[in-house]
């Protein structure tokens, strides 16, 4: 399992009552899970988190422009850091991190800040160096 520390890219999220390591990719529209690594941590059927919209397949565009048939959205009940709400992921069946899209980021507010922690609605949170800041080009 991967671990957060100095210059990774990994924010620890509770889905439902599990903590685990989520990427995160601002680059990924939706946050997407992968079904071999989360069944065995449900204690319900995956079934119970559907939602009106869930479908048992459609595409999405991956990185590189391939499409990908995931399963969902399924619904969970989500902390990050300290922002608790319920969000829409979709489920993979391949071998993939957790990964929190640009959708997550947004629901929870969050967002990177020069410190090397991450906040949620402004309020800095230390989270043990996991994330460092990105520094921007800059042209001369």
């Amino acid at each position: 399992m991967l671990h957060y520390g100095d210059y990774t890219p990994y924010v620890p999220v509770n889905l439902d009552g599990n903590l685990l390591p989520f990427l995160l990719y601002t680059g990924a529209a939706v946050s997407v899970l992968p079904k071999g690594k989360l069944l065995p941590l449900l204690p319900k059927p995956l079934t119970s988190y559907s939602c009106p919209e869930t479908r048992e397949s459609r595409s999405i565009t991956a990185f590189g422009g391939h499409l990908v048939a995931v399963e969902g959205p399924y619904v969970f009940p989500v902390e990050v850091l300290t922002h608790k709400l319920m969000h829409k992921f979709y489920v993979l069946d391949s071998p993939t991190p957790f990964i929190a899209g640009f959708d997550l980021l947004v629901a929870a507010h969050l967002k990177s800040m020069q410190s090397a922690a991450l906040c949620t609605r402004g309020v800095p949170l230390p989270i043990h160096s996991c994330l460092r800041p990105w520094t921007p080009f800059r042209h001369r």
